[in-house]
């Protein structure tokens, strides 16, 4: 059983308040149906690698001949993709592969991320007068497969890629939106910091860098994004089943997220791995995470936030994360729920 929305729904789904937004679907579609093949390639040979793709401003005319609209919307004239394959020989429990991506900033053309210019000549004389610059946008992409994948798990790889292009294009979507309106591009800074392991035994990082994938996740473009990217999995899935999905324990986790057990998890592993080093663990987290997260605010020309400047200590720190890690959970159950409001066609 395929569902399909009626024409009726996707208008009054797609909406900026839940996050989706159409002329990124369109994208997605344009960029998948490029990449799909590559990706089918690499899983009949298992073969890795790094690719480049250009999507071009004639390759364009599937976008503005089939929806005008959604071209002005969103008017990208050129794509640049990096492919990566990678087919590892490690385990990862229930993990059997992975995808991955990254869509670069609207910048100034010589930062190398993605960045506005006056709008080609190639494009038609229609296009050229209803928009007054277009998008060179640029993203990476990735396919990891790992030793317990199997050849039956395809068509889930295809589908989480795909998805994974949703995410990325509604990122696009929002940068563009943001530079339309002379507005700073959104603060990425909690995305960076905090990642880099300074002399902590893995297994310890590994329990902080779960702590920082709450942060990362709680960022409000993260949230957008990932409503884009379950919208996807509206259309082909009940809500049942959805409830199944990454997606759906993922923003619980969010919404459950208690400081206080993290704390003593951290606290228990090092206890394990190095007893008696409590305090200066996280003492040394604490200040990496700082130096690292205000040399990211100095790149990007932005004032650290309060509740991160304010703090006294680890414990301090991850206590103020609380309530927007919470608050991001609760605002993505509520999105998702909103996203399957609607009765499908079948």
């Amino acid at each position: 059983m395929r569902v399909r929305l009626s024409e009726e729904q996707l208008k009054k789904l797609i909406k900026e308040d839940l996050g989706v937004s159409r002329a990124a679907l369109a994208y997605t579609n344009l960029i998948y149906s490029k990449l799909e093949s590559e990706v089918k390639e690499f899983l009949d040979t298992k073969k890795s690698g790094k690719y480049k793709f250009t999507i071009s401003v004639d390759e364009m005319s599937y976008i503005y001949q089939s929806s005008m609209d959604d071209f002005i919307e969103l008017p990208i004239e050129q794509i640049e993709i990096t492919l990566t394959f990678v087919s590892s020989p490690r385990k990862k429990a229930n993990v059997p592969f992975t995808t991955g991506g990254a869509a670069q900033s609207i910048q100034k053309e010589y930062l190398k991320g993605s960045y506005l210019k006056e709008p080609s000549f190639e494009l038609p004389k229609y296009i050229l007068e209803e928009v007054d610059q277009t998008i060179v946008a640029r993203m990476d992409l990735s396919v990891e497969i790992r030793s317990s994948y199997d050849d039956s798990m395809s068509e889930s790889v295809l589908f989480d890629f795909r998805d994974t292009i949703t995410h990325e294009c509604n990122h696009l979507y929002e940068f563009y939106k943001r530079a339309e309106r002379g507005a700073k591009q959104m603060n990425v800074t909690l995305s960076w910091a905090g990642n880099k392991n300074v002399n902590v035994k893995r297994e310890i990082f590994s329990v902080w860098q779960n702590f920082m994938d709450y942060v990362y996740n709680s960022e409000p473009y993260e949230v957008n994004a990932k409503v884009q990217e379950a919208f996807s999995l509206r259309s082909r899935m009940p809500f049942e089943e959805f409830k199944n999905t990454k997606y759906w324990r993922g923003a619980n986790n969010l919404k459950n997220f208690n400081s206080d057990v993290f704390i003593e998890t951290l606290l228990s592993k090092i206890g394990e791995l190095s007893p008696g080093k409590e305090v200066s663990i996280f003492n040394n987290l604490y200040k990496w995470f700082l130096t690292d997260y205000y040399k990211w605010m100095k790149l990007h020309n932005e004032k650290p936030a309060r509740f991160i400047d304010n703090s006294k200590n680890l414990v301090d720190l991850i206590s103020k994360f609380q309530p927007r890690i919470n608050k991001a959970g609760e605002t993505l159950l509520k999105k998702y729920m909103r996203l399957y409001a609607l009765e499908p066609e079948i």
